[in-house]
């Protein structure tokens, strides 16, 4: 994902220097994507793991700020 985040802010730059409308359509599309898969995997750690790992002896709020 980091690798994704570096190609975007290269796209990002290319796009606001020469404007084109399919590439803009284009990357509106893979945020998009990108967007569901960070909602999902924190979705998954608040309804799975954190769960889990409080009831494992550890507190929530210690668990949360490691």
């Amino acid at each position: 994902m980091t690798r994704d985040l570096a190609r975007l802010a290269t796209v990002a730059d290319e796009l606001v220097r020469s404007p084109d409308r399919r590439r803009l359509r284009l990357l509106r599309r893979y945020l998009r994507g990108v967007t569901a898969e960070i909602v999902n995997h924190h979705r998954v750690e608040d309804d799975d793991v954190w769960p889990g790992r409080w009831g494992t002896g550890g507190s929530a709020r210690a668990w949360r700020w490691r």
